[in-house]
């Protein structure tokens, strides 16, 4: 595949069939993405591979935490912990915090340029996936769940599976109407 045709070509995933993601490929497309441009060579990322068997008391941990801050109606809250039930694996992305801004403003593009790596190289083997910012990325209990340090932040979790349909594309704006030439 091409580059510039995974660019174009890769969609957010939310539905996935069942098939389990193998380890291996996670790891070999880490390995990969991990090339992403970053300032200084600092690598400002780090990874928590959510198993199999974790999913369950982590959604469960997520849904209590919707439920105690009336994020959403009961009815909500259950539809959507049985649909992130069933997400056949996840990947949270953590940056390192820096109190110089100028730092972590890079690192944290960093870490998006690497997300982005990840986003193409699953699509590329037939992995889709959602890079999902909720809400309670923030919230105590997830991150102590997670062994966040206090100096990191989560960028992004990555659902992903492999998927039967394909989403349709959705328009985007020419380049050209946002580009300014001075």
């Amino acid at each position: 595949m091409e580059l510039a045709q995974a660019i174009r070509e890769r969609r957010t995933v939310l539905r996935f069939n069942d098939t389990p993601v193998p380890r291996q490929l996670l790891i070999d497309m880490l390995n990969d993405a991990v090339w992403a441009p970053n300032h200084g060579m600092r690598e400002p990322w780090r990874f928590v591979e959510i198993k199999r068997e974790t999913i369950e008391p982590m959604c469960r941990l997520i849904a209590d935490w919707y439920q105690k801050n009336n994020r959403y109606t009961e009815e909500q809250i259950e539809r959507w912990y049985e649909t992130v039930i069933r997400v056949p694996a996840y990947l949270v992305v953590v940056a390192k915090k820096s109190d110089d801004l100028k730092i972590w403003e890079e690192d944290y593009a960093a870490v998006c340029c690497l997300i982005q790596n990840i986003q193409l190289l699953g699509w590329e083997r037939g992995v889709g996936m959602v890079w999902a910012t909720n809400d309670f990325i923030d919230c105590d209990e997830y991150r102590e769940f997670l062994q966040i340090k206090s100096d990191e932040k989560i960028v992004g979790v990555l659902n992903m599976g492999f998927f039967d349909r394909e989403p349709k594309p959705r328009p985007r704006t020419p380049a050209e109407k946002k580009l300014t030439s001075l």
